[in-house]
């Protein structure tokens, strides 16, 4: 047919979506090949990758030509770690995004799902499935960790229980859709060495024993990647990025090879694998045919899984229908959602046929509070600003701050300020508060020395005349001798008079001095005096 087959047409039970010609002339004629061969690409397998965006999507990626065959969608797993299981067709699923950490396995060839097991406070981030003795390996960390050692399991995938292999001494934080730093995002197994390969976040290629965990660096890689997956009978190591581009690296080296771009667009790729080619049958091609009658029986669209930020409500409409039953058994034509969970329609279009669909909303509010310790200081004072736990966060204005991305920070502010944080939440979610920290600005009298010594006998506050104040603006010094010559002048506070003039030493005596200040709080100050200099 013209149309879709979903989750594609290499599979033995998939769904058709026709085309809308084929909808229009009301019949479609579809045909079936069977090869009895494996001929995938002329590898013997098939990557496979899981994209977090949208509707869930597991599909095959072409290495040749970044092609891609959806196999699930709208799956709604959001995996971070998958391998897959030749003998028995089975991909395993582990997530840690949205939902509670699980695992997951589903049947390529029927579109199956069966949700082994939940995990509390833990975090998945890479897997892999060794079809030659039959282990899933998953490498996991405990979850909301900033800084924490990751794990190499064995996952006992009838039961989801979890063996602990070893440490791998390398540090990652619990990211949204990836493990940053250190953090291990990809794990490829080579069946001739009996190792693992491991990409981080930071771009190190890695050799894991699956023994104990041990690692060793191979050499820099391309970093950001999110998934890896090795093709054992090309001999060819693929990492993938959150677009779904596809980066050939070297085993050996770590250094990339080639690059093949996805033919369609992604955001949020999260996972690679390598999906070997079953047992060789007898060479042999089948074919047969099917008429199909087509009624308008999908008609229903709630749209996708949606997350809500900040919203009360939502509004889910599908007129011009009748026989209305919501999940809640609702007979109308819309419902309001205002809480998280599956809202389900069945109804039925003027031509008679039923049709059924269903979407599943979260809600998050989503809020960051701003405080301050205290709120009102002096000038020159420093306040300790602080944000309610989020993922991220920006305060604005930076000026004076000591950390403008920080939960918390130490702010001088030279007046009156308003600061505002914008938090996002690990949702996604985004919110901000303000916080007004008020500054008393309290001029104090200058102060003017009246003596000093530049002998270099004294204390260092003895040698030179400063003028001391903390609340200058503006500022100016000049200094005469006795016979009204200019010896000294600056407009710097900072800079004081050493005692020398013309590069040679000031005679001991009375000076003179005209000093002007205007203060941040308006005040001028216009001084006259004199002051002593003793050797």
């Amino acid at each position: 047919g013209a149309g879709n087959f979903i989750p594609s047409d290499t599979v033995a039970s998939p769904r058709y979506v026709p085309t809308a010609a084929e909808r229009a002339q009301a019949f479609v004629n579809l045909s079936l090949q069977v090869n009895a061969t494996n001929s995938t690409e002329g590898q013997g397998g098939r990557l496979i990758a899981y994209d977090h965006s949208g509707d869930d999507l597991i599909f095959y990626i072409s290495p040749i030509d970044g092609s891609i065959d959806t196999i699930q969608s709208n799956t709604g797993k959001d995996w971070t770690a998958m391998g897959y299981q030749a003998q028995e067709n089975l991909l395993h699923g582990m997530a840690n995004i949205v939902q509670t950490p699980a695992l997951s396995n589903i049947n390529i060839e029927t579109g199956s799902v069966a949700d082994v097991t939940t995990y509390a406070n833990r975090t998945f981030y890479a897997g892999e499935y060794d079809n030659q003795n039959g282990v899933f390996y998953v490498i996991g960390m405990p979850a909301g960790g900033a800084n924490v050692d990751q794990i190499l399991y064995r996952v006992n995938t009838q039961t989801g229980v979890l063996d602990s292999i070893g440490n791998l001494n390398l540090f990652a934080g619990d990211g949204f859709l990836n493990a940053s730093g250190q953090g291990i995002n990809g794990l490829a197994y080579d069946p001739e060495l009996n190792f693992l390969f491991g990409i981080t976040d930071s771009g190190t290629l890695l050799r894991i024993d699956v023994n104990d965990g041990s690692t060793n660096s191979i050499g820099p890689t391309v970093a950001g990647c999110r998934g890896l997956a090795y093709d054992a009978s090309s001999q060819k190591l693929w990492a993938i990025t959150a677009s779904a581009t596809l980066i050939e690296i070297d085993k050996n080296t770590g250094s990339q090879i080639s690059t093949v771009l996805c033919q369609e667009q992604f955001g949020f790729v999260t996972t690679l694998t390598y999906a070997p080619a079953a047992n060789d049958f007898q060479e042999f091609t089948c074919s047969d045919n099917v008429y199909v009658v087509l009624s308008s029986d999908e008609f229903l669209d709630l749209g996708n899984d949606t997350l809500l930020c900040n919203t009360p409500e939502f509004t889910l409409s599908q007129p011009g229908l009748s026989n209305y039953l919501w999940q809640d058994g609702s007979e109308d034509n819309q419902i309001s959602a205002s809480s998280t969970g599956v809202y389900t329609l069945e109804a039925t279009n003027a031509d008679g046929c039923i049709d059924k669909d269903t979407i599943s909303i979260q809600f998050v509010n989503s809020s960051v509070t701003a405080t301050a310790t205290p709120s009102s200081i002096l000038f020159g004072d420093t306040v300790q600003l602080n944000a309610s736990e989020a993922f991220s966060y920006l305060w604005t204005p930076e000026e004076g701050l000591s950390c403008s991305n920080c939960a918390s920070a130490f702010a001088t502010p030279s007046e009156s300020t308003t600061y505002i944080v914008s938090a996002i939440d690990s949702f996604g979610c985004r919110s901000a508060d303000t916080i007004r920290i008020e500054v008393d600005i309290r001029c104090n009298e200058p102060f003017i020395p009246t003596i000093f010594s530049p002998n270099g006998k004294g204390p260092q506050a003895n040698e030179t005349f400063c003028v001391f104040s903390d609340c200058v603006e503006q500022f100016k010094l000049v200094i005469h001798n006795r016979w009204g010559e200019r010896i000294f002048e600056t407009e710097d506070i900072n800079q004081c008079w050493d005692g020398i003039f013309k590069e040679n030493e000031a005679l001991s005596g009375v000076y003179a001095y005209n000093l002007y200040i205007r203060q941040i709080d308006g005040t001028v100050i216009n001084k006259t005096g004199t002051l002593n200099l003793v050797r």
